[in-house]
């Protein structure tokens, strides 16, 4: 068995290498320019956004993953929400949405102070146009934060309300999320938030449990979505310094949102400055649920027959 999960490791470990190799080398040749500034909209879907002939809802390339091997191991739970995490003393710093031009800021920041995070990502994300399975600099940049010890997971397809949509719905939203990271980093995850922070559904949690799903919620919401100027952020910083005991012996999962200017600039600086001089430790939600990084995401190629 150990024999396997190495082997299996060293294969997802290659596949995520020579794609960011491959992507690097492009970058230095010129074909791809990483950084674009940002569009007028960056917002987290508070709204429904009216489908026009400029949305691209084609689902990703590449052969379907309905039939991938789900098995369910480890301890943490599957198909139930998930608040908080297991140890006192950690604090997992999650962000939704991205990736998008103010997630390479966040994920600097993090990288210098040597602090993990987890980022959910939405593959194809209706607000700010863009896909990640056809928008090589968020591939590239996607390899980078998985190669340097950061946790991706699954924020669905499209971010449509999954206790709305059916199961058929369902499967849809995550399974094309998966085809796309697969495309970006090698491997689809096994965790995931559903859109609009929506837990409550019984069909929506043992669909996701069919789908091999650890379902994160959050037990500190920054709001920084409502709160996206400079000035205004402070109000989010208070939430979250309130929040966070003193002591150190709180366990939070902290939500934020990396699409948004001032949570990079303002609020994650803020953040893990509160955390650290509170004595937390800064981890993923795999960590902070004492899961092994081996089963944080899934063999693309381990289908079922």
């Amino acid at each position: 068995m150990e024999f396997k999960k190495n082997i299996k490791r060293f294969t997802l470990y290659a596949i995520s290498t020579i794609l960011t190799l491959g992507i690097l080398v492009l970058t230095v040749l010129g074909f791809i320019s990483i950084g674009t500034k940002p569009g007028k909209g960056h917002g987290i879907f508070r709204k429904s956004l009216p489908i026009s002939s400029q949305v691209d809802l084609s689902p990703p390339k590449g052969t379907p993953l309905f039939n991938m091997s789900r098995p369910h191991i480890g301890d943490v739970p599957y198909g139930q929400a998930i608040f908080s995490c297991a140890n006192p003393g950690q604090v997992a710093l999650t962000f939704d949405d991205g990736p998008y031009f103010w997630t390479s800021q966040i994920v600097g920041l993090l990288d210098d102070l040597n602090i993990k995070a987890t980022f959910f990502v939405t593959g194809n994300n209706l607000d700010i146009n863009r896909r990640i399975d056809q928008d090589q600099e968020y591939q590239y940049l996607l390899r980078r934060m998985r190669l340097n010890g950061h946790q991706i997971a699954s924020h669905s397809w499209t971010h449509r309300h999954l206790e709305d949509i059916g199961r058929e719905g369902r499967f849809q939203e995550m399974v094309y999320n998966e085809m796309a990271l697969r495309t970006a980093t090698g491997a689809p995850p096994s965790y995931m938030r559903p859109p609009y922070g929506e837990w409550r559904d019984a069909d929506e949690m043992r669909d996701l449990g069919a789908l091999g799903y650890h379902v994160i919620m959050y037990n500190l919401d920054t709001k920084d979505y409502k709160h996206d100027t400079e000035h205004d952020i402070d109000v989010s910083i208070g939430r979250f310094n309130d929040a966070l005991r003193e002591d150190g012996r709180g366990s939070y999962i902290v939500l934020a949102h990396d699409v948004h200017k001032w949570t990079a600039l303002k609020l994650v600086p803020a953040m893990v400055n509160t955390l650290l001089s509170r004595g937390y430790k800064a981890v993923t939600v795999g960590e902070c649920l004492n899961d092994d990084e081996f089963n944080w995401y899934r063999d693309p190629f381990d289908v079922e027959h």
